[in-house]
């Protein structure tokens, strides 16, 4: 893990908006939320699974269609089509009326929290594109964003102030939510987490920063020299902080799509250098506009 930071400030008085946006992802968490990590009851079993598969091809679209049907036939195939079947709206609509297994999993995503807060396809909500930043699937996933939050966030808020903080996380979630319906318009699993916000304030610091290097902490594990501080050049951090998101969006082997939302992360990060890049843009030519009525 390497991030990005400018200055880490523990005084509520001088970040206000890092400690309230952190209230508010363990109040959500904690009050809200309930029990995030009661799962929604899929299917498991391999003959099921390879049913539902058979079932999936018969529904796609021939623009989907062509890229299975290249592939061998097999029980392997079905079972992998099967559990992907299970995340896409299309098949859910089409079999909840003639069978009472996908009726019974409609019934609980439409109950489930983190559906009706998260970003998804089957119960659309223009409110949970805000709601989904604060919700998390799990302790793990809400500690380890916290973390990353209260990293980047205290230095971020202290250099460009609370209104852009909060504007660039939030304008960062709405394109992380932007890109991952984008790539996966038919998802029936929520997207949750403060993540696209983050990677949008990163890439904010990280391309309006003018600097030639960044100083960033570290930490690979809890022991001596396994965490510090280092000073990296600007260019290489893009590359270092999302070459995983990358990846995973571009080398999606099996088809099934992944439980990190990486086009969702890629978006809160081009939202966020798309803003810095405005921001020194608009920097540099009033430098020029003020040099030039200095010259007069």
């Amino acid at each position: 893990m390497i991030l990005p930071s400018l200055e880490i400030n523990f005084k509520k008085d001088s970040t206000p908006g890092t400690w309230m946006m952190a209230g508010f992802f363990i109040l959500t968490f904690f009050v809200f939320q309930g029990d995030p990590q009661k799962d929604i009851a899929l299917p498991s079993d391999a003959k099921t699974l390879q049913e539902f598969g058979k079932t999936y091809l018969e529904i796609l679209p021939a623009s989907e269609l062509s890229s299975w049907r290249s592939k061998p036939q097999n029980d392997e195939i079905y079972e992998i089509l099967g559990r992907k079947a299970l995340g896409d709206v299309r098949f859910i609509r089409a079999q909840s009326p003639k069978d009472a297994r996908i009726a019974l999993i409609q019934a609980q995503m439409n109950e489930d929290i983190l559906s009706r807060f998260g970003v998804q396809a089957l119960t659309p909500n223009a409110l949970s594109w805000v709601t989904y930043q604060f919700c998390h699937a799990h302790f793990v996933h809400l500690l380890t964003n916290l973390i990353f939050f209260l990293l980047i966030a205290f230095g971020f808020e202290r250099k460009w102030g609370t209104a852009s903080l909060i504007t660039v996380f939030l304008s960062g979630g709405f394109f992380g939510a932007f890109a991952f319906l984008w790539m996966d318009p038919w998802t029936a699993f929520p997207l949750v987490g403060a993540s696209s916000g983050l990677t949008a304030l990163l890439g904010f610091q990280v391309l309006a920063e003018q600097k030639k290097y960044l100083r960033c902490f570290y930490f690979f594990y809890p022991f001596e020299g396994g965490y510090g501080w280092i000073w990296i050049p600007l260019v290489y951090l893009i590359p270092i902080f999302f070459i995983n998101d990358l990846s995973g969006l571009l080398f999606d082997v099996t088809g099934e799509g992944s439980s990190v939302a990486h086009a969702a992360h890629l978006g809160g990060l081009f939202w966020g250098l798309a803003l810095a890049a405005f921001h020194r843009f608009s920097f540099s030519r009033q430098a020029r506009n003020l040099g030039a009525s200095y010259s007069r």
